[in-house]
């Protein structure tokens, strides 16, 4: 149908992830056959098995039970219908017949319903708003089901004007409200310009996840208000958020350690190592995952979704501005020594980015530390701003000139210098607004949050 998550309802095979079934209609005369599959986010698709039966007129099991009911919904029976013509049509099934059948589960079930229509006049749902709904316990899919995309939980015991959509909107809508609210209140107080943070929050696709990686999410906008314990050394209180944002996502506990590594000055010996790290990573990491793999997080085995690579596009934007910060380093340290840390983590960014283009499983952790641009970005701003004390100096010399006692020569070189850097600043912001909204636009266009078009279910 072409949505991702409907490869979560496919039966898992040995532990190698999900399995589509493709069935083919009955068909004569067939010369040659073509199977064509969209790929979606990087999903392996491949052709495993291909069965071919002989075809039986004769075979018509699912028309004759669909001939039991009077519509689609399957809520009444036509008239004239016999418990002897459900009992043999149920014979038939438990035949070897059945075996030519791929929904035997749902043709049990619904011949189980023709016999409750037939014996007690109507089926265990509830009729609500036109809609049809069976027992919520029913696992299959016939009208009428659980799996119906009803936008009412109708359950034979429960209230029928219970309304499980509008329940889901609340709880999406309260998951965002609060990663929104906690992200709000750390930009209002730790960003050095909150309008352009809050600009990058929303272009560089933190606010589409939180409509979608709810506990990820939330354990991240917790975790931002780690980063001025970890600018100031303040351990404990950085170990006590890093444990709170691990009860909503244990992957967050990686950053204990990254308290001290983000301490770590940044010179020629720190990018060797990084670089050697990520070579041995390129070189070596499928046999050493493949080995990890046999004992632990079995679900992450190489070959399956999160082993595979992303492409280059989403490693774009992260690394050039993990170089920027990097290159940048002098003027931010300039600024302010406590920017040390957030550069680290720019840094550590764009590693796990480049990682990515490998196994996407590294997304998960490089997600945690983008949001440092919402610090960094409008940091590196400033940095090209003109400070008040040079807009002083500027003031003083232009006065001093005007009174016949100042340097008109410095004064000349003192203000082109600030138109310079003046240029500089505005096109900064230029910069980052331009590379934010293509970065938003590519997120919009590769769809990779499922939120165009957003639907809770």
């Amino acid at each position: 149908s072409g949505q991702t998550s409907n490869t979560r309802t496919w039966p898992a095979v040995n532990n190698m992830g999900k399995f589509a079934l493709l069935p083919f209609s009955p068909a004569r005369n067939v010369k040659k056959i073509a199977v064509t599959v969209e790929q979606r986010d990087y999903l392996p698709v491949s052709l495993a098995e291909l069965m071919f039966l002989s075809y039986n007129p004769s075979h018509d099991l699912p028309e004759r039970v669909a001939d039991l009911f009077a519509d689609a919904s399957c809520t009444t029976l036509k008239p004239g219908v016999t418990l002897a013509q459900i009992n043999g049509l149920r014979d038939r099934l438990n035949s070897d017949e059945g075996k030519y059948y791929m929904d035997v589960d749902i043709l049990t079930d619904e011949l189980r319903l023709a016999e409750e229509l037939l014996n007690a006049g109507r089926s265990s749902g509830v009729v609500l708003n036109r809609m049809y709904s069976l027992n919520g316990k029913n696992p299959y899919k016939q009208g009428g089901s659980v799996l119906q995309p009803l936008g009412a939980a109708a359950q034979a015991q429960a209230d029928p004007s219970h309304n499980a959509e509008s329940k889901i909107v609340v709880y999406a809508s309260g998951i965002a409200l609060v990663c929104l609210g906690l992200n709000a209140v750390f930009l209002y107080r730790y960003s050095s310009s909150v309008w352009l943070s809050v600009f990058v929050f929303i272009s560089f696709g933190f606010f589409g996840y939180t409509l979608c990686t709810i506990r990820h999410q939330i354990a991240i906008a917790i975790f931002m208000f780690a980063l001025p314990h970890l600018q100031n050394k303040r351990f404990l209180p950085y170990l006590l958020i890093v444990l709170l944002s691990a009860t909503f996502h244990k992957s967050m506990l990686i950053w204990l350690p990254v308290y001290f590594l983000a301490q770590l000055a940044l010179d020629w010996r720190t990018y060797t190592f990084y670089g050697v790290c990520l070579v041995l990573y390129f070189l070596f990491s499928e046999p050493v995952l493949s080995f990890i793999t046999q004992y632990v997080y079995q679900h992450y085995q190489v070959g399956s979704y999160y082993m595979l690579g992303r492409d280059v596009a989403t490693a774009v934007i992260p690394v050039v501005f993990s170089i920027v910060a990097v290159l940048l380093q002098k003027p931010l340290l300039e600024r302010n020594p406590k920017n040390l840390p957030l550069i680290n983590l720019a840094l550590y960014c764009g590693c796990l980015f480049l990682m990515t283009l490998k196994h996407f499983v590294f997304q998960r952790f490089a997600l945690v530390l983008l949001p440092v641009s919402m610090l960094l970005l409008p940091e590196i701003n400033r940095c090209l701003a003109i400070s008040p004390q040079q807009q002083e100096e500027l003031d003083s010399l232009r006065r001093a000139v005007k009174a016949g006692t100042g340097s008109k020569k410095r004064y000349g070189e003192l203000r082109a210098q600030l138109k310079d850097k003046r240029i500089m600043y505005y096109a900064s912001i230029g910069f980052i607004l331009f590379f934010g909204f293509l970065y938003m636009v590519w997120i919009l266009a590769a769809n990779r949050l499922n939120i165009v078009p957003y639907v809770l279910m």
